[in-house]
């Protein structure tokens, strides 16, 4: 039991056991029960505050008689006394218990729901019961009803309580038992119900008793003390409906009532003791106030007024008494001896205010006051504990209107439950968190830091963290700063900033252990990447890595391994863990330079997984490409013609959408040729299965088809990044035998160049891009095989020309002359101007002039031949070289003039029989149109007999019967065809005539017409101009 304050400041208290509230105690047990949380009496007192306002607000002699002839007057129900009334919360339902005339007592119930809507409305009588036991009268000491009304308890003088079980709101059959038969007076009952067990409490002037009205009555003496009638009230609180009460061990009490929580006793004098059982939560408290008899003995000796009543409010939860004051006077009449008056007669609780009447004839109101005046009261004493504790377990009704806080006015009013289970609401929660900001700065002002910080701790989620940090910022202030920052985590409202502080707290502190603890705490939200910079930045690169592999920070991890740790290897391990999207989209491309200048095998293992999908691996294994290619590196450039081996990667099986594009990866190999080849032969092989031997050595003639036939499967973007690594690839080989040809080569060199040649030969494609990429790095027999591919002939003759090959450049015109004519026509402009270079040269040797004569006699030949260039034209080429003798060409000339000669003539002799044939049909024609014609035919052309008239005879001298031509008889059956045919190409010829693109088209370069001339020639001889 906790016991009250005493107005000296002693304590006089004897522990008392508490009442078990919870029937579970009650079970198979008849002794006694034991205190569940005994509090131990101390010395120290109760604050003593006032928090009500006394006023007296009516004086009247028959104050008493008017509020007893208004009830009477409302009821009407009782000639006698009216002893009890209850009326229900939850139901419109009022208990009454009075005296007839017998002076029986009368239980009646009432309906006063009209009453309270309709002033005039008398309530409605629902039940009435005598109450006697064994047919005997006694006067009723207590009463309880459940507000379920299922069960109605009344106590009578004679010690018998007897419960009325069923709904007496119905007017239904109600069972009446007597559960207690006892010798002592019922001073109280009180009924305490915990799910669907129901216990009522008996408190006698002896005893105090558990009774289970569910369990067969089962009966348990809790306390072997008692109390006298109006000393013991039950709890406001439906739900834990609690028994309080108050024993005479030191002073006379003379009432105990409840007023929302608070507990108001009402003593006669002092010195005062009061003791009060009650339970709230997990303890029992009590309070008890004594003072020194010695004291009040004298006054009455002396005569001297005394103390009348004393009104005592108690708050039990926060322990401080709430008000104290007398109410009359008490003094000592000497002509009869004794003391006279009796002041306080009633406490009632009304309109939210303790009504106090005195028999006196006075009425007092004592008003609690509002919120904020409590408030000002404690802040102004420094009670910061005290104002916490009111505003947690608050007594009444917390009215937040108008309290003002440093997180600004909340305005709010809690629900109208009962206030001693009341939970603070967000208004009352924000007051609760300004009194810990208050006391956290008083504390703060005084230098108690640590103390102050527990303050602060409180307010989070309610006061900006900056304003504590700016608080405890000082150097010396970083373990009050630090336990800060880290509750401030705990409740998972820290940002970036906090993250920061908190761990550079940490690392200036060298507080290991707590930084692994705060790494490693699961219930713990910050920003995680804060944190890691922050532990990088102190160099605590271990505990940023743990955090990094925690949370699943893939870039942060390798950058901690790769930037900070240098654990490449470790890098490229747990970069093979990665999923695929990872590596791809930030690991790789971030790193994968930094990691193939250091681990150039392992990462380039890396990218070729990237890159490609699960492809069975039919050459060599990956130890044996790597160490090739190893070796490669060492040796400084490539050896025997082999390029990087193709590396053996096990990938997984992915869609293609989600591979990696190799030429994203390709600066990665900037410093690293060697290495790059093998990459990109590796991923042309296992990505798009480009043959072995195409990238071995055997040389083969790859054109796109090939290509394409061996990549299997492509969209087009895939084939466009398959040619990028082609092309690539391709430069790269051309790239390191530049360089090997520049160097003075070794005799291995000089025996690996074939193979060069022959692999470099494997890769080329018919593209322009190929072409350039020869030609930067010349490699002649590329530019070649792509010029001779592409077609273009004239560029492949220009090639051997400035080399100045002779026997080439006839080669080159004999194998493309038959497609490109004009070859033949660039190559006799070479020789000629070969024949001046080479007579310089060589003057006295006569078989360089011979062979310079021969070519160029062959080449005229070939000319003349095809009809490229006339006389004239070979002639004025031949002049530009004054070498170049009529001599040397004599036997050319002479035989292209008779052949010109032979072609005169032949014209001419087709130009006379033309002319012969025109002659004579003119001659026919003229016949035709003015002489007569004379037809001498006898038998008919069609079916060869004798004419019989009718017959029909055409100019053309070709004569049938009549009967044979039937209606055709317009033109001769015979001449029709050709007649049809020359006017078909007549009909031709007009409609080409109109067709000026087919001739432009004919006289074109790359037509079937060689001689121009011939063909307008032609057009002229058909007249098709003549229009």
């Amino acid at each position: 039991m906790t016991p009250g304050p005493s107005t000296n400041g002693s304590v006089a208290a004897r522990p008392i056991g508490n009442i078990p509230f919870s029937p579970d105690r009650l079970n198979n047990s008849n002794k006694p029960a034991a205190p569940s949380d005994p509090i131990a009496t101390t010395g120290g007192q109760w604050k003593q505050l006032s928090f009500f306002d006394k006023d007296e607000i009516l004086q009247s002699s028959s104050i008493t008689a008017q509020v007893a002839t208004a009830l009477e007057t409302w009821l009407q129900a009782y000639n006698n006394r009216v002893t009890y009334i209850k009326q229900m919360r939850r139901k419109a339902i009022l208990f009454t218990i009075g005296e007839e005339d017998s002076a029986t007592p009368t239980l009646k119930v009432w309906n006063v729901e009209k009453s309270v809507v309709e002033v005039d409305k008398p309530p409605v009588l629902i039940q009435t019961k005598k109450i006697s036991y064994k047919a005997k009268v006694f006067p009723v000491t207590a009463f309880a009803a459940l507000e379920s009304m299922a069960q109605i308890a009344i106590g009578l003088e004679n010690g018998v309580v007897i419960v009325y079980r069923g709904d007496l709101s119905r007017a239904r059959q109600v069972k009446t038992v007597v559960v207690h038969e006892g010798s002592e007076t019922v001073t109280g009952l009180g009924f305490h119900e915990d799910g669907s067990e129901i216990t009522l409490y008996i408190i006698t002037l002896a005893k105090i008793i558990a009774c289970v009205t569910t369990n067969k009555d089962t009966k348990n003496v809790l306390e072997e003390q008692g109390t006298e009638i109006g000393l013991s009230a039950a709890t406001p609180n439906d739900q834990t409906q609690e028994m309080a009460m108050a024993c005479d061990e030191v002073g006379e009490k003379t009432l105990l009532t409840w007023f929302r929580g608070y507990l108001v006793l009402v003593s006669k004098e002092c010195p005062l003791r009061t003791n009060v059982l009650t339970e709230f939560g997990n303890a029992s408290e009590s309070s008890v106030i004594s003072e020194h008899k010695s004291s009040a003995d004298h006054m009455w000796s002396t005569g001297a007024p005394t103390p009348g009543h004393v009104l005592t409010i108690y708050d039990l939860k926060s322990k401080f008494i709430a008000f104290k004051g007398s109410f009359g006077t008490r003094r000592f009449d000497a002509s009869v001896g004794t003391a006279v008056g009796e002041p306080i007669h009633h406490v009632l609780v009304e309109w939210g205010d303790l009504y106090i009447i005195t028999k006196e004839n006075k009425i007092f109101r004592l008003h609690e006051t509002d919120l904020d005046s409590k408030l000002s009261l404690l802040y102004a004493k420094h009670m910061y504990n005290l104002a916490i504790s009111i505003m947690t377990y608050p007594p009444t009704m917390i009215h937040t209107i108008g309290v003002k806080t440093d997180f600004g006015t909340r305005t709010a009013i809690s629900g109208t439950t009962d206030a001693s289970t009341n939970k603070p609401d967000e208004a009352a929660d924000s007051v609760i968190m300004d009194i810990h900001k208050r006391y956290g700065d008083y504390l703060y002002d005084r230098g108690e830091f640590d103390l102050s910080v527990r303050q602060y701790i409180k307010t989070i989620g309610h006061l900006e963290p900056s304003y504590v940090i700016r608080k405890f910022l000082d150097a010396q202030r970083i373990y009050n700063l630090t336990a800060y920052l880290q509750a401030l985590h705990d409740h998972q409202l820290a940002n970036p900033s906090h993250t920061t502080l908190l761990l550079n707290c940490y690392t200036k502190l060298k507080d290991v252990n707590r930084l692994d603890a705060f790494i490693t705490n699961p219930k713990l939200l910050f920003d995680v990447e804060t944190a890691i910079r922050v532990c990088r930045q102190a160099g605590y690169f271990t505990h940023a890595l743990k955090l990094a592999a925690r949370f699943e920070q893939y870039e942060w991890h390798l950058r901690v391994l790769i930037e900070d740790l240098q654990q490449y290897d470790e890098a490229l391990v747990y970069l093979a863990k990665l999923p695929r999207h990872q590596q791809i989209k930030r690991a790789l491309p971030m790193y994968g330079f930094v990691l193939v200048k250091h681990r150039p095998r392992r990462a380039t293992e890396a990218l070729v997984r990237a890159c490609t999908v699960s492809v069975p691996s039919k050459q060599g294994t990956t130890n044996d490409a790597l160490a090739q290619t190893s070796t490669l590196v060492a040796s400084g450039g490539l050896v025997n013609g082999a390029t990087g081996p193709t590396l053996s990667v096990t990938t997984e099986s992915v869609n293609s959408e989600e591979l990696a594009q190799p030429q994203d990866f390709m600066p990665f190999f900037v410093d690293q040729p060697v290495w790059c080849i093998t990459f990109i032969e590796s991923v042309l092989f296992k990505r798009w299965n480009v043959a072995k031997d195409i990238l071995g050595t055997e040389s083969l003639n790859i054109t796109s088809a090939d290509q394409t036939a061996s990549a299997g499967f492509l969209d087009d973007s895939d084939s466009n990044n398959r040619q990028i690594l082609w092309d690539t690839l391709l430069e790269l080989l051309l790239s390191q035998l530049s360089e090997d040809l520049k160097k003075e080569p070794s005799p291995t060199q000089l025996q690996a160049k074939p193979s060069w040649s022959k692999r470099i030969m494997a890769l080329l494609k018919n593209t322009q891009a190929t072409l350039v990429l020869c030609k930067t790095h010349n490699f002649n027999d590329g530019i070649l095989f792509l010029l001779q591919r592409l077609g273009l002939y004239h560029d492949y003759l220009d090639f051997h020309i400035h080399r100045g090959e002779d026997a080439l450049v006839l080669q080159t015109c004999q194998s493309f002359g038959d497609v490109e004519p004009s070859l033949w026509t660039k190559a006799l402009t070479f020789f000629i101007e070969k024949g001046v270079y080479s007579s310089k040269r060589d003057e006295q040797d006569g078989s360089v002039e011979k062979s310079a004569q021969c070519n160029l006699l062959q080449v005229l030949d070939q000319i003349q031949k095809r009809k490229l260039l006339s006389q004239l034209q070979i002639v004025q080429l031949l002049s530009k070289n004054s070498n170049v003798t009529l001599g040397m060409v004599r036997e050319f000339l002479i035989k292209s003039i008779e052949i010109d000669t032979a072609s005169i003539n032949e014209s001419q002799q087709l130009i006379s029989s033309y002319q012969e044939d025109t002659a004579k049909m003119r001659l026919a024609i003229a016949e035709l149109e003015s002489g007569s014609v004379t037809f001498q035919s006898t038998r008919c052309d069609l079916c060869r007999q004798q004419l019989e008239l009718p017959t029909v005879h055409f100019y053309c001298k070709h004569a049938y019967h009549h009967r044979c031509l039937g209606d055709a008889d317009q033109e001769c059956p015979k001449c029709a065809p050709e007649h049809r045919m020359v006017q078909e190409l007549v009909r031709a010829q007009r409609l080409n005539s109109k067709r000026h693109e087919h001739f432009v088209q004919k006289l074109g370069e790359g037509s079937e017409y060689e001689d121009k001339f011939s063909l307008i020639a032609e057009y002229f001889s058909k007249n098709i101009f003549a229009e």
